[in-house]
């Protein structure tokens, strides 16, 4: 994937490619697609469905859903709230699936999340403000209470307990669980990082063996699932099996029952990925906009894959104002360099809108990313048909 070092990518999404007329759309790879940027419409249908809590299969409720937790765990949602965050002081926020009604639940001087969870009324996460330490607190933001001290990371809450990783004085990966007040912490495994969490079984990464095991939560037992998944990350797990990135290119299934793997979808394609109920989100180059990042859907019982955000072509200033030169100009060289604007000190800066991590929640598709209106700070983008629109 090509990387360019001061430019900033936004991604702006359409929720159906059906009645596009057909100078509304392009051809990517052959694919007939709607442009994104055509789709005006500002409805909330739901993008995806929260299968993990849905299904009568499923056993019991969980805090996370997909990847959100191998993003940074920086979004999670209970259905009608979503806690968040925000981008502009690192604070603990929630507000409505729409964005409205925007509350601070925790001092930002104190505390700052990450690894987000949300079950039964409390939220669980590590506080960057506190040497990553795990905390929970309920969710109208009363009742804070620090559970782990030290560097906790990887936080998968479940109604059966919470699984996470937390280094030793060499930074060695080591899995525990504890009850969800925090009580009775066991170890699990050591050097293994917990990745994703399923109806009973904790699945355990090796970074530097590069294995994948199943820990079975009720009988203690450990089980190799593969033991050459290289550079692995955004594992997402459901019934049918687990999803994850590989090798910095490829997107993949692992079979449980046979360790076999199967790449759904050949990269170099993006660097951020996402799974929920049979759909896998991703960035990539492509679309209507040249070489410019796009996210794409890609249904895997239909392989059908559908674009669901397009970019800005425009080059803008530190303020978010266009210069009147385009991504594709600007990457081809074809440009007076006196068109790029200085800062204070005399150095170019040339940006554009960019999107990061893709977070599901409550439905919705949210990515972490800069648009213009807040050049150069990082923002949170709703995913709902237009381009790029502030959440939050």
């Amino acid at each position: 994937m090509k990387r360019f070092s001061a430019l900033y990518l936004v991604l702006a999404i359409a929720l159906s490619i059906a009645g596009c007329a057909k100078n509304d759309g392009f051809s990517h790879n052959g694919v007939e697609y709607c442009n994104p940027k055509a789709n005006n419409d500002q409805t909330t249908t739901p993008l995806f469905t929260d299968g993990l809590r849905d299904e009568a299969a499923v056993r019991e409720k969980t805090g996370f859903v997909g990847a959100n937790i191998g993003m940074g765990g920086l979004m999670a949602g209970d259905g009608e709230w979503i806690y968040y965050r925000d981008e502009t002081d690192w604070g603990l926020y929630k507000a409505k699936t729409d964005g409205s009604e925007k509350t601070l639940l925790l001092p930002v001087e104190e505390y700052s999340p990450s690894n987000l969870n949300v079950l039964d009324e409390w939220v669980y996460f590590s506080n960057y403000r506190d040497d990553f330490s795990l905390y929970r607190v309920r969710t109208d933001g009363t009742a804070p209470e620090k559970l782990v001290g030290g560097y906790c990371s990887t936080l998968f809450v479940a109604e059966s307990g919470i699984y996470f990783d937390c280094r030793d004085e060499s930074n060695r990966f080591r899995a525990f669980r504890i009850n969800l007040d925090g009580t009775d912490q066991e170890l699990i495994a050591e050097d293994f990082s917990p990745v994703s969490y399923y109806n009973g079984i904790l699945y355990l990464y090796n970074f530097r063996s590069e294995t994948l095991s199943a820990y079975n939560t009720e009988t203690n037992e450990t089980t190799i699932l593969n033991d050459s998944i290289k550079q692995a990350a955004y594992f997402s797990t459901d019934e049918s099996g687990i999803y994850y990135w590989e090798n910095l290119s490829d997107f993949c299934y692992l079979d449980p029952a046979t360790g076999s793997v199967t790449v759904l979808r050949k990269g170099p394609i993006g660097d951020y990925y996402n799974y929920a109920n049979g759909r896998v989100y991703f960035v990539a180059y492509g679309g209507s906009n040249y070489d410019y990042s796009c996210c794409y859907s890609l249904e895997l019982s239909t392989k059908i894959e559908t674009p669901i955000l397009s970019l800005s072509e425009e080059m803008y200033d530190f303020n978010g104002e266009p210069i009147g030169l385009t991504q594709a100009e600007y990457l081809a060289g074809d440009y007076n360099p006196e068109v790029i604007p200085k800062d204070t000190s005399g150095w170019p800066v040339v940006l554009n809108e960019r999107a990061f991590e893709i977070y599901l929640a409550n439905g919705q598709v949210f990515s972490r990313g800069v648009l213009k209106e807040s050049m150069p700070a990082h923002c949170w983008i709703c995913c709902n048909g237009k381009n790029g629109q502030l959440w939050g």
